[in-house]
């Protein structure tokens, strides 16, 4: 019974390796991991000991990496937020100039060639827009200046 603990541990430790190698996650995303795999006594000695080595970046490190990621995809605000709190991380304050400019770009992109849209469009710009994780009052202030 005792070798069969230590295999476990030992499994545990290198299964929690093994997802720290492919990318960072951040301590909530591998305890619901290795939750899957192992009991939760031993998920949480795993990565007690995981922090003790220092193998996990600090949360404020990995949520700014998320949010540099999704800041160059051109993703808003909403979706940044939301990201982050899928993964049990810190939230950021909202920059109405970067999220401004992120929302012209995508306009640019996707409707460009648009001159004096009727109704029915504009309202896809919103759906389109919001998908992207834009706030309502950016979008409305981004299609109002664009299409005066």
């Amino acid at each position: 019974m005792n070798n069969k603990k230590k295999l476990s541990e030992k499994n545990i430790i290198e299964k929690l390796q093994t997802y720290i190698c492919y990318r960072t996650h951040s301590e909530y995303e591998l305890e619901c991991k290795l939750k899957k795999h192992f009991n939760k006594q031993d998920v949480m000695k795993a990565l007690c000991l995981a922090k003790k080595q220092k193998w996990l970046p600090e949360p404020e490190e990995i949520a700014e990496q998320l949010i540099n990621e999704l800041h160059r995809k051109n993703r808003g605000w909403l979706l940044i937020q939301a990201a982050l709190k899928r993964k049990h991380l810190p939230s950021t304050q909202r920059q109405e100039a970067l999220e401004e400019k992120k929302c012209r770009w995508w306009m640019e992109k996707k409707f460009k060639h648009i001159q004096n849209p009727p109704q029915n469009i504009i309202q896809k710009m919103h759906r389109f827009l919001s998908y992207r994780g834009f706030e309502q009052s950016i979008i409305k202030k981004v299609i109002y200046d664009i299409h005066r």
